[in-house]
C-alpha cells in the first residue's frame, strides 16, 4: 500500500523490521506469511530470492523524511494486526 514510496534501501530495512514484528510473539501465522508475501510482491521482490539482512541500520538516517516514516509505521501496524493479535 505504502511501500512503493520507499527506496530500495528503505524497503530492505522495512522487511527487517517487518520480520521482527512478526517474530515478536514467537509464533508465525499463515496471515502474517501471506501479508509478508504480498508486501514482497508490492515491492517487486520475490520472497524466496529477497536478501535477509540481519539489521536495519540507523533508522533515523534510513527514514529521514516524514513521508517514509509514516509509510513504514503504517505498514508495520498492518503487519502487527494481520493475525488479529498485537503482542508487545
Amino acid at each position: 500500500m505504502f511501500i512503493q514510496d520507499l527506496d530500495s534501501a528503505q524497503r530492505r530495512a522495512f522487511f527487517v523490521l517487518a520480520r521482527r514484528v512478526i517474530d515478536a510473539d514467537n509464533r508465525v501465522t499463515l496471515q502474517e506469511v501471506e501479508r509478508l508475501d504480498r508486501l514482497y510482491a508490492e515491492a517487486g521482490l520475490e520472497a524466496e530470492l529477497a536478501d535477509a539482512p540481519s539489521h536495519a541500520g540507523d533508522l533515523n538516517l534510513m527514514f529521514a523524511d516524514r513521508k517514509s516514516r509514516v509509510a513504514v509505521l503504517l505498514e508495520l501496524l498492518l503487519v502487527a494486526c494481520v493475525d488479529g493479535r498485537v503482542d508487545a
